[in-house]
């Protein structure tokens, strides 16, 4: 990707974390970091959490990284991500909002995203939000009815209040569109792959066994807890990697069988857990379009995904995209008789592999990063 620098305007991006906290929100920032730092003459990346999780200076030239100590305490009790930060980094975001011309915020339902649009509003600043999830259909009744309205009231607040609202999947889009009066058209930028590292393998499925697959935080919200009867198929291989309070270390169910649990794998090592798989299986709920769906088909693995994420798809590939409906009772079951009904056919990745780099070819961070620029251009122009 090269553009000239765009002298004189100054970009802050905003997110709850870093990526090395472990997020797909925060994966998508670190990526559209590295692209509108390089064409961009003042970038700004600031975000919260541990001193281990800043970012390494090389791996994002041209970007100003602004790191904030952040309160993990209600992210362990809660099971949620909620960044809480001191007076410190309150006045460091003040300082960075006044010194931006457009400020980027990626997810309104965290606390230093609102400050953001709040200090942007204050000081007649334009603000680009980014959404990337919708209502989240938790297992709880309180909790789904708190999101529910969450969106309707402070969402709709927010999204009202911002000059430009995009959205990574036409399925949240229309969501938000239902309830909320844009200042402006919402934009659709889809999220990007990297196919310089996140490209097929060497093929490992030696053994006769199906090796599957899920990647992601293991919270409710990702229906990792849904796959704990699957892991008795015959003929299978499991590997978990990610983190949280769910994890499938603390399954009874995981003893005898073939699991691994991996917590610890950041960025690109987990491509070759990619190239070990023969499926990845992701029954979440509430999402966009899932960042981990993007790498493994582009690796060549096929995916299965809840109804919900299917329909966040711009478009599919019904030999390597699959879905399973764990919307009504007996989710477990019902997720384990569709793994059964991949795992039967025969050489399930070698049929599948093609379609998906094919399908994942349509998807690229330096087109959604010139999609963004283009926002920050006619937003300095307001």
């Amino acid at each position: 990707m090269s553009e000239d620098k765009l002298l004189g305007i100054s970009v802050l991006q905003v997110s709850a974390y870093f990526p090395r906290h472990g997020g797909g929100i925060e994966v998508v920032a670190g990526e559209i970091a590295k692209r509108c730092g390089r064409v961009i003459e003042n970038f700004a990346w600031i975000a919260g959490g541990c001193e281990d999780e800043i970012p390494d200076v090389d791996a994002f030239t041209g970007v100003r990284l602004v790191p904030v100590r952040s309160i993990g305490i209600f992210e362990r009790l809660l099971r949620l991500p909620v960044p809480i930060w001191g007076v410190r980094g309150v006045l460091t975001l003040w300082a960075e909002v006044k010194r931006a011309d457009v400020v980027h915020v990626h997810d309104f339902l965290y606390l230093p995203s609102l400050l953001s649009i709040f200090f942007a509003r204050i000081l007649h600043k334009p603000v680009l939000l980014t959404q990337h999830i919708g209502d989240i259909p938790y297992n709880s009744r309180v909790s789904r009815f708190c999101i529910w309205l969450l969106n309707r009231l402070l969402g709709r607040l927010v999204m009202q209040s911002v000059s430009q609202v995009s959205f990574i999947s036409a399925h949240v889009r229309e969501l938000f569109s239902g309830f909320v009066k844009f200042d402006n058209p919402p934009a659709l930028i889809t999220n990007g792959v990297d196919h310089r590292v996140y490209r097929p393998g060497p093929q490992t499925n030696v053994d006769g066994f199906c090796k599957i697959l899920f990647v992601g935080r293991f919270v409710e919200k990702k229906g990792v807890e849904l796959l704990r009867n699957s892991l008795s198929l015959p003929g299978t291989k499991w590997r978990f990697v990610g983190h949280g309070p769910l994890s499938p270390v603390f399954w009874p169910e995981c003893e005898g069988k073939d699991v691994e649990v991996f917590d610890n794998v950041r960025g690109k090592d987990v491509v070759d857990f990619y190239h070990w798989a023969d499926l990845l299986v992701l029954p979440s709920v509430g999402e966009g379009f899932p960042l981990v769906v993007q790498e493994a088909l582009a690796c060549g693995v096929p995916v299965l995904v809840s109804r919900d994420v299917y329909d966040t798809f711009p478009e599919v590939d019904i030999r390597c995209v699959f879905s399973v409906n764990i919307s009504a009772s007996g989710k477990t079951d019902t997720l384990r008789e569709r793994i059964l009904s991949l795992i039967e056919l025969n050489k399930l990745r070698v049929t599948a592999s093609r379609g998906a780099v094919a399908l994942s070819q349509r998807w690229s961070w330096d087109n959604s990063a010139r999609s963004y620029i283009e926002c920050y251009r006619k937003l300095v122009d307001i």
